[in-house]
């Protein structure tokens, strides 16, 4: 018996689970057009659903495939472009209410061919209006040798998302424009660079090389012809050059001038090679700076962002030179500071000797709380901190500083969540847990805030396909799931991930520099007990003297963290200071309830970074299993111009 479909407008509703809900959509990119007649009644363009997961949210809702969609939460979606409907959907609460109209069998089947042929048009019928960003670059060039002649020429190294793809010479871009504009006769392409008879000097060839990079971008924008086989062939690796021939000699590795602004301003300036990392890089400026290595561990590379009001770390897998030239062409100044990366004030303090650290420390909390990073209410208060900067007071500068509430905090950008159905979010992380505070889509701040202290956080990682951040929370008993969608959800995780790793510092120095436990009266009866049994049993020796003397090393700790700290100092810094003198112990193995966070080599040598959530410290005598939690499993489609909800 063939299935009723019901073809009229109807409403669906689909819960959400850690899969999100489970469908995928598909549509005009365009907004308004052509009314049509569906059962009797004229409709504007609509979205449609172009996958359901199978057992997911939307599947057990009733949602069908190729249901348009006529209505969202109320709202009408008639005639809206496609990456509206998307963020219409993705800002719902966890229960989404669609209106849609469903299509017959027949209609189905035709659809499925349809779909099917897509692929086969002619690029010349393409829709030419959809556009996609492709991470694509051209960070720096090298000398090749022709393998006929042996003539050297210059080659442009081509990277996709970071990776290098192929290396492409001046007469392929050409030849690859001739062949795309066959292929797309009506497009109107970007000109490609002009050629030069003669060889181009070392400046020429750096402004060639950034107007091709451009070139590519705005092409391959494109979706037609970012997809298209001769654009897929001009990027394929298998057509990659070979080394340059034994004729043409060794190739030179070019340097390049790297500028780096330290927190004091000042600017120093490294010679490195192109494809340098970030690791390396970070340690040459630190060099330069006369950084000392214990300090290195609370620093590291950033780069500005949002027209100066933000900063992101710079991964130690990245190519500072690249991001330099590929996301700032158009600055004269240096695009890489040297910044504090630290969320536990009360760790300055064991670098109170460290003059270097303590000038970078003082300078960048002025620079925060002139920028109102770190905002002061009290004028009393603000007024006395600008007469510690005047009488140059950088530690007692320091110390006040250190008790404002979000001081060594990390605030991104504004953007959208999936727990707010209008408006965005303002995420801070701090030493004690995840500020989320409500805004409009403007960042203006409404006044609501919600704090996700640590020990309720369950795991947290990043969603490369959705570009979201995600973490699991626990609250009055029941577990939920929160996503974050901004760009920056790689530096989301990193900070969530550091601020773990040095929980972990904090607990591993607190268990050596607490007292020893009062075991010498027991050490003390032993020996008497063993004086009333036979002598034999008397001339053994005390089981505590095998041991090596563990209490003559802590009783120094304990010590050092008992003396008198300075009048203007209080109590809590000083318990905080003989906590940091004391260096961590490595565990090899550390217990946690979430997943492995990633590496940090640029945490100290002493620690490994532990997952979320911070795990409260176990019994002596036994210690508790650890299940891990269920990762966020994410919904692969296989075609990636759908959006997954």
């Amino acid at each position: 018996m063939a299935e009723v479909v019901d073809e009229s407008p109807h409403k669906v509703i689909v819960r959400k689970n850690h899969l999100g809900f489970g469908f995928n959509v598909r549509g005009q990119v365009n907004e308004g057009g052509t009314l049509r007649p569906i059962k009797g009644h004229l409709y504007a363009p609509m979205q449609y659903v172009s996958a359901v997961l199978e057992n997911g949210p939307a599947k057990e809702g009733g949602l069908r495939l190729y249901d348009r969609i006529l209505e969202i939460n109320g709202e009408s979606a008639e005639g809206l472009k496609h990456n509206v409907v998307v963020d219409m959907i993705r800002r719902s609460s966890n229960e989404l209410v669609l209106t849609v109209i469903s299509v017959s069998a027949e209609e189905a089947a035709h659809l499925d061919s349809s779909v099917a042929q897509a692929s086969t048009l002619e690029p010349s019928e393409r829709d030419m209006t959809e556009k996609r960003a492709l991470p694509l670059s051209i960070p720096d060039t090298k000398e090749l040798a022709d393998d006929v002649s042996g003539e050297p020429y210059t080659a442009y190294n081509i990277f996709l998302s970071g990776r290098h793809v192929v290396s492409r010479r001046y007469s392929e871009f050409d030849q690859v424009m001739s062949k795309l504009r066959d292929r797309f006769p009506d497009f109107a392409f970007p000109r490609l660079p002009m050629k030069w008879p003669w060889k181009l000097n070392a400046q020429a060839t750096d402004q060639r090389r950034r107007n091709l990079e451009e070139w590519l971008d705005q092409v391959c924008s494109y979706r037609a012809i970012g997809e298209d086989e001769v654009m897929m062939d001009f990027l394929k690796q298998g057509a990659a050059h070979k080394p340059p021939s034994k004729a043409a000699g060794p190739v030179a590795k070019k340097t390049v001038e790297l500028r780096a602004i330290l927190p004091d301003t000042r600017a120093v300036s490294i010679d490195v090679e192109q494809s340098s990392s970030c690791a390396f890089v970070f340690e040459a400026v630190c060099a330069r700076a006369k950084l000392s290595t214990d300090a290195m561990p609370y620093f590291a590379l950033f780069e500005v962002m949002e027209e100066g009001k933000f900063y992101r770390k710079i991964r130690r897998s990245e190519f500072p030179h690249r991001i330099y030239v590929t996301n700032h062409p158009a600055q004269t100044s240096s695009a890489v500071f040297l910044r504090r990366w630290l969320f536990t004030p009360a760790k300055e303090l064991s670098l109170k000797q460290d003059e270097v650290a303590i000038n970078f420390f003082f300078h960048q909390a002025k620079e925060d709380i002139t920028k109102k990073r770190v905002s002061i209410e009290d004028s009393s208060q603000r007024q006395a901190l600008q007469k510690l900067v005047e009488a140059g007071e950088k530690e007692q500068y320091l110390k006040a500083v250190r008790k404002l509430d979000r001081y060594c905090g990390v605030s991104f950008p504004h953007c959208a969540c999936d727990a707010r159905k209008t408006g965005h979010i303002v995420v801070t992380i701090l030493k004690k847990g995840l500020i989320v505070e409500a805004c409009d889509e403007e960042g203006v701040m409404q006044g609501q805030e919600t704090v996700f202290d640590w020990s309720m956080v369950k795991t947290a990682q990043e969603d490369i396909e959705e570009e979201s951040f995600v973490f699991k929370y626990e609250r009055n008993g029941k577990e939920k799931w929160m996503r974050i969608y901004s760009q920056y959800y790689e530096y989301l995780l990193e900070c969530v991930e550091k601020t773990q790793a040095e929980q972990q510092w904090t607990d591993e120095t607190e268990k050596e520099a607490r007292p020893p436990k009062k075991k010498a009266a027991a050490a003390s009866s032993k020996p008497a007990a063993a004086s009333s049994k036979p002598a034999a049993a008397s001339s053994m020796p005390a089981p505590a003297n095998n041991k090596p003397e563990p209490a003559s090393n802590k009783p120094a700790v304990a010590e050092k963290a008992a003396e008198p700290a300075p009048s203007s100092t209080t109590s809590t810094e000083n318990s905080a200071e003989a906590a940091t003198d004391a260096k961590p112990r490595r565990k090899k193995k550390p217990v946690t309830n979430g997943e492995a966070a990633s590496e940090s080599s640029e945490a100290p040598a002493t620690a490994s970074e532990p997952a979320l959530p911070i795990e409260n410290k176990p019994k002596p005598k036994k210690k508790p299993k650890v299940k891990a939690p269920e990762p966020v499993k994410v919904a692969v489609e296989e075609n990636p111009d759908d959006d997954g909800l």
